[in-house]
């Protein structure tokens, strides 16, 4: 699927509205076809231009994280960095501190 945070406005979430990206599908989309690496890197790098002005920037971040959002740059991240973020969070969930301050790695049940 093609969309980017300003092609959901009709879903309802209110900071879309505000979104910086609107009417810049082609810049925050994955593209169709595979390009080249140094044009898929300045695509990004422009991308996240627009997201580091935009004023809905961290709800457009956690609205990607929550919703698992695989392609595009969402909140001034790319798919590799969303997912190393869910990585993390999810170590960090799985990290319990026991009564004496030292740490534990333990698996929650799922």
């Amino acid at each position: 699927m093609r969309f980017h945070p300003s092609s959901l406005l009709e879903s309802g979430e209110p900071w879309q509205r505000e979104a910086a990206c609107r009417g810049e599908a082609e810049l925050f989309a994955e593209p169709p076809v595979a390009e080249p690496m140094v044009v898929q890197l300045r695509r990004e790098e422009a991308a996240k231009a627009v997201c580091a002005r935009c004023p809905v920037l961290l709800e457009c971040r956690a609205y990607a994280l929550r919703t698992q959002q695989r392609t595009g740059i969402w909140g001034g991240l790319t798919a590799r960095e969303r997912s190393a973020v869910r990585a993390r969070e999810a170590r960090r969930q799985r990290l319990l501190v026991t009564d004496n301050g030292s740490r534990r790695d333990r698996k929650l049940s799922a």
